[in-house]
Parts: structure tokens; C-alpha cells; sequence
């Protein structure tokens, strides 16, 4: 006896365009397509677009993901991607077809690396591509489709939209496997949930995949809202950053960065002056009269509200770390030369040395993150404090 597979609304939609049915998310649409091309051809595709092999993009040990292919129920179910694992960067690369005439960008995450003394540059990335999946015409017609699913009138993914931006992109919904009992995880909403959405549609800059996986709290309006309280923001700030788009002129509403002084050398409250001064967050280290060295390099443009640390030419003493961010603990250790150790993740909730100790190179401290509540405050607030600067887990993904 086989199984039933339906569409999301469990009811079907009747008699509709396929088109429609991509922006419904439709899995019988995907499904009947599959049969039409064929499974095996249907297979052939997916490889194209990398699918089950790494993107061989400068990390060992990366994921390749894979194709279930053993059974008819696995043929089916991959068609909306329900018996593929993928990682992230797999679904950014193939996203990447669409706007480049069907081309395939290779990703590669390191600018350059320049020797600072010397000047000498070691390596500059550069643009390259991964193969060609499909035609420059079928890639334009992948973008329309994409634009209906945020903006026609019968778009289930209006909340993705971005004010001032025309955004383009896809939903995806997939159930997660329990490794534990077998099967999938069970629940009242017990999916991974995610969007892959570019900008601007016309001339593509920006692509930005966001995939939440059982939503810990609120999770009927997470499994609602998608991923949308994160991609919108973060696509916004990048456009914004980058001075694309529609909405790119500066106003009031722009995010405005904070230029970072240069403060070595300086009398450690003049120092401390002359950040706060700059609507960022100085942390004084140690007790000394001047300071020594500061974590964020001068002239970066930040975020208001970063952290930068000054390192005093005193006695070295622990500052209070709570809420700090991963990456403001590390900056800590480089500069102390102490030797810090994390558990967890998220935010510090909580360090082995108290405030205002005094503390030596190669002391030891443990930290501990926690994405929970801090003083009351959610620990995620913290993450806007982290430095922003101008310039895998492999899930079950639904792409249709």
C-alpha cells in the first residue's frame, strides 16, 4: 500500500497554473513536473546544480548533502526537496544561476590576505564560476516566477517584502528528522523553515538564505512569519550598507555607521572619551594611565553601540562580559593573551573570573554562552552590538 503525499493546505487547490502552484508551494505540482521530465533526467538536474557534492569552497570537511534516490517515495518526495539534505551555501550557490544567465558562482568568503607589513598580497579572490545548470533564458524565466512569489496578488510570502526594496525569492517548509526514534520529529509545528530571497530583482546584488529548525518558543507564528523577522533586516542593512537598490539614497532612515577613532597612545579617560563620543561602547582593560592597544582597528566603520576594548598599560583586570558576544570574548584574549575557553553558545551568561580581578597572561578563564534571556533582556538584543563593518549544518529543505 503506497503513501499519500499532499500538498500543505491538505486539500489541494483545485485546477490552477503551474505557475501558481510554484507560488502555492505546491507538492503535487512538483511532483507532476518530475514526472513530465522524467525522474532520472529530474536527477540529472539536480546534480547539475551541485546538489550532493561539496561546493569546494575553501573549508575542509564541508558537507555534500545528498540525493535519496533508492525508492519511488524518495524520488517523489525529492522533487520539493522533502528526501534531500543540503547545506546553505549549496542552496546560495545554485540561487546563484538564476542571475548570472544561468551560471553558477563558486563561493568563495576571504577578500584578500595582505601581509600588513610588507604589503604584499598573499590572495585575492575572485569571481569564478561553478558550471552552467541551465540557459540565460531559463534562468530570466525562474526570476519571474521567484517575483510572483513575493509580490503577486496571490502570494503566501507578502511578509518577506521590504519596504523601499523589490525583493524576489522562495519559500521553504521541510519536516526534520528525528535521529533519536527514526522518522521525523512530531509536534505541533515541528518544521525547519527558511527563505532564500535576492535583491534588487532587476539587477541582483544580494542574495540572503535564513533557515530556522523547530522554533523553541512561539512556534506557530515562526512556522507563520518564516524566517521573515530575520532576512528582512538583514537584507535591508546589507542594500543600505552597500548603496544598492531602489532605496538608496541616505536619509534619517539609513543605518548610519560610526567611524572608529584612533585612540593608542592616548590618557586612558581621554581614550575612553573620544569613543563614547563616537556613539560607541569603550571597554576599559586593566588600570594603566594609557592605553595600549584597542580591538577594532581606527577608521572602521561600525555599528553605533560596538564594543571597542581598551587595553591599559597596567594590571590587566576582568571586565563584567555578560551579554558579550562571541567574537568580543575572542578579541579579549588576543589582546590580554590570557587563555579563555567557551561553552555553549549565544551571549556570556556567566564567567569564572569576577569583575575586577586582576588577571595574567596565560591565566585561564571559562566562559559560558546561553542563547536565553540575560538580565531580563533577550540575549538576541546583544546581537546588534556586534561588529558589523563595511565590507553546516545540512537540513531537509523543501525548494518548492
Amino acid at each position: 500500500m503506497g503513501s499519500k503525499i499532499s500538498d500543505w493546505n491538505k486539500v489541494g487547490w483545485g485546477d490552477i497554473p503551474m505557475t501558481l502552484g510554484f507560488t502555492y508551494s505546491s507538492n503535487t505540482l512538483m511532483m507532476h513536473l518530475q514526472d513530465l521530465v522524467g525522474a532520472d533526467k529530474m536527477k540529472h538536474w539536480y546534480e547539475k546544480f551541485g546538489f550532493g557534492k561539496t561546493t569546494d569552497g575553501m573549508f575542509d570537511s564541508e558537507s555534500s548533502g545528498g540525493i535519496a534516490w533508492d525508492n519511488e517515495a524518495q524520488q517523489k518526495t525529492s522533487s520539493f526537496g522533502q528526501s534531500t539534505t543540503v547545506t546553505p551555501v549549496q542552496m546560495l550557490r545554485a540561487q546563484s544561476a538564476f542571475f548570472n544567465d544561468g551560471n553558477m558562482l563558486k563561493p568563495w568568503y576571504v577578500d584578500s590576505v595582505t601581509n600588513p607589513v610588507s604589503n604584499n598580497t598573499y590572495y585575492k579572490g575572485k569571481k569564478e564560476y561553478a558550471g552552467k545548470p541551465i540557459t540565460k533564458d531559463t534562468a530570466k524565466k525562474v526570476r519571474t516566477e521567484l517575483d510572483k512569489v513575493v509580490n503577486s496578488e496571490d502570494s503566501h510570502a507578502k511578509n518577506y517584502r521590504v519596504d523601499g526594496y523589490d525583493i524576489a525569492g522562495k519559500t521553504g517548509t521541510a519536516q526534520v528528522a528525528d535521529p533519536d526514534n527514526g522518522g521525523y520529529v512530531q509536534g505541533e509545528n515541528p518544521y525547519f523553515v527558511s527563505f532564500i530571497g535576492d535583491a534588487p530583482k532587476k539587477d541582483p546584488k544580494v542574495i540572503v538564505y535564513a533557515g530556522m529548525s523547530l522554533a523553541q518558543q512561539n512556534d506557530q507564528e515562526a512556522y507563520e512569519m518564516g524566517v521573515s523577522k530575520a532576512f528582512k533586516p538583514i537584507m535591508a542593512n546589507t542594500l543600505k550598507y552597500l548603496n544598492v537598490g531602489e532605496n538608496n539614497t541616505k536619509d534619517s532612515s539609513d543605518v548610519k555607521y560610526s567611524k572608529v577613532p584612533d585612540v593608542e597612545g592616548l590618557a586612558t579617560q581621554k581614550a575612553e572619551d573620544k569613543i563614547n563620543g563616537k556613539s560607541l561602547d569603550a571597554i576599559v582593560i586593566g588600570n594603566g594611565e594609557k592605553v595600549t592597544s584597542q580591538s577594532v582597528t581606527a577608521n572602521k566603520e561600525v555599528l553605533p553601540n560596538n564594543k571597542v576594548l581598551l587595553l591599559t598599560d597596567g594590571d590587566i583586570t576582568m571586565p563584567d562580559m555578560t551579554g558579550w558576544s562571541k567574537e568580543e570574548v575572542i578579541a579579549f584574549e588576543r589582546m590580554t593573551n590570557t587563555k579563555v575557553t567557551m561553552k555553549g553558545s549565544g551571549f556570556v551568561s556567566s564567567q569564572s573570573v569576577t569583575k575586577g580581578q586582576k588577571v595574567s597572561k596565560n591565566d585561564k578563564i571559562q566562559i559560558t554562552l546561553s542563547s536565553e534571556e540575560i538580565d531580563g533582556e533577550a540575549s538576541t538584543s546583544s546581537n546588534s552590538k556586534e561588529e558589523t563593518t563595511k565590507e553546516d549544518k545540512s537540513a531537509s529543505e523543501k525548494i518548492c
